[in-house]
């Protein structure tokens, strides 16, 4: 093993030669993309900043105008951004600070080609910014709701003026130059015949040799990756017949330790014993069944109707249900039947009618909205003795004590109670 990883160590030394010079071929090939993507970067930064600077002359025109005078226009200068800010000076405190605040914003963080949500962003920005200054000016308000939509219509009339411009002054360029090339050729047309086949041979060699360039670099790409696919398997194979070699020796190591026969037989004789056991447990469950003793319908009953509400008459207590608002039973709220909601039993003594005790029902269906809303039904109400998961009933263990204050009756003493 350790000689076949030194033997692929050459040969990664080896390939690494052909490896660096397909990445310099590639960077070749791709610096031209690179150097045109950060052109077109540079004039979109240029149209941005050339609109930025329109959206920001009329928004300070409307400020200083706004702050100064309505019936007066604010002469600045908008021939660049420092003009702009020194014309300002002096004149109105708000457009200076709308100017020093959005002079250096960009919105990189759009990423190439969003010119227009760039610019989009800058209009809410401003117009979020003047809503700022008079909020509570309603003449004001409609001022900047009427600027918003000039300055979004000033932005599309601006893309589209600078674009045409640029579009303008490349075609004049290519015009000219070959109005000029022209005009060189005829005043040269006879004395530069055999010069202009020289270049145009020496042109189309020139060509020639780049594609064969070209087709060189492709050529030497596709041999190096069949190369290296070749060695790849290569490596592939070796490491499954070495993995394949070890498996077969451990294989035949358990082989020796533990005979297939015998363990079979082991399997074959646990199973049995397993059957036998499963049939002696179902004969004790049918004995078990067969010799339980009957219990009287009286005794079955007892059973069946033990958890039920049980009620025993005494005449100088009086027995409420009532229901927790808060930590707090009030008097208005008492029911004489228990439910779902009302499931607390309040016993008031006839005779001290300022004091009752208080505990959970014993009937178990009117439990299930308490346990499911423990925290806001029994928490402030209960002490719990232990708190059992998925319980179904609420056992009272000790009653608690309330004390009346005009209608309504304030927890003394919270109820013990415990889970099943």
């Amino acid at each position: 093993m350790q000689n076949y990883s030194l033997n692929t160590m050459r040969k990664n030394k080896k390939t690494r030669a052909p490896l660096q010079l397909l990445v310099f071929c590639l960077f070749l090939f791709l610096s031209p993309f690179s150097l045109y993507a950060q052109e077109s970067d540079v004039d979109e930064n240029a149209l941005y900043e050339a609109v930025k600077l329109s959206l920001l002359c009329r928004t300070a025109q409307f400020a200083a105008n706004e702050e100064n005078d309505k019936t007066l226009n604010t002469e600045i200068d908008c021939q660049s951004l420092a003009t702009l800010e020194s014309s300002l000076k002096g004149k109105s405190e708000r457009a200076m600070q709308i100017v020093r605040a959005f002079k250096d914003k960009r919105y990189n963080s759009y990423g190439k080609g969003k010119l227009n949500q760039r610019l989009s962003k800058l209009n809410s920005d401003l117009v979020n910014e003047l809503k700022k200054m008079k909020k509570n000016e309603p003449v004001w308000q409609e001022g900047v709701k009427v600027l918003e939509i000039e300055l979004n219509t000033l932005k599309d009339k601006e893309i589209e003026r600078l674009k045409k411009s640029a579009n303008n002054a490349i075609e004049e360029t290519t015009i000219g130059e070959t109005n000029d090339k022209e005009d060189a050729s005829g005043q040269n047309n006879n004395n530069a015949t055999t010069e202009q086949t020289d270049d145009t041979k020496t042109n189309k060699s020139g060509y020639t040799m780049i594609i064969y360039f070209i087709l060189l670099i492709l050529l030497v790409g596709i041999v190096f990756v069949a190369y290296q696919n070749q060695q790849l398997r290569k490596q592939l194979a070796a490491f499954e017949e070495d993995v394949q070699q070890k498996y077969n020796r451990l294989d035949n190591r358990i082989d020796q330790y533990t005979p297939i026969k015998e363990h079979k037989a082991l399997i074959l004789r646990l199973n049995y014993m397993n059957d036998q056991v499963n049939a002696l447990m179902q004969e004790i469950i049918q004995l078990q069944q067969k010799n339980t003793p009957r219990i009287s319908p009286e005794e079955l009953f007892a059973k069946r109707t033990e958890h039920l509400e049980s009620y025993t008459f005494n005449p100088s207590v009086q027995v409420m249900y009532a229901r927790l608002h808060e930590g707090i039973f009030y008097q208005n709220d008492f029911k004489k039947e228990p439910n779902k909601e009302f499931f607390y039993k309040i016993e008031i003594d006839l005779e001290d009618p300022n004091y009752a005790l208080f505990k959970v029902v014993d009937r178990n269906e009117y439990h299930a909205l308490a346990l499911d809303n423990e925290d806001i039904m029994l928490k402030a109400a209960c002490d719990y003795a232990f708190k059992l998961d998925n319980a179904y009933r609420i056992i009272t263990l000790e009653a608690g004590l309330l004390e009346k204050k005009q209608n309504e009756w304030i927890i003394v003493k919270k109820a013990k109670i415990t889970f099943e």
